[in-house]
């Protein structure tokens, strides 16, 4: 993060959000993905956390760069 130009969050802050960070509850559906391997390595272990439907994956919202919408 120290390394990132203009960022919103200081690196300061960074010990807190992860100390706030919470486990999934029994009820709230999600996955816990360890990113200390490669990005290949994080995007095949979330990949395969993801439930299987048998259908086709949705579409992730586009950004409008000119209104900076979704």
């Amino acid at each position: 993060m120290a390394a990132r130009r203009g960022h919103f969050m200081p690196v300061a802050l960074l010990d807190s959000q992860f100390a706030a960070l919470e486990p999934l509850g029994g009820d709230e559906a999600g996955a816990a993905v360890e990113v200390s391997g490669t990005v290949e390595e994080v995007v095949a272990q979330a990949l395969r956390a993801l439930p299987r439907t048998g259908g086709s994956a949705p579409r992730p919202p586009v950004l409008n760069r000119r209104t900076g919408s979704l």
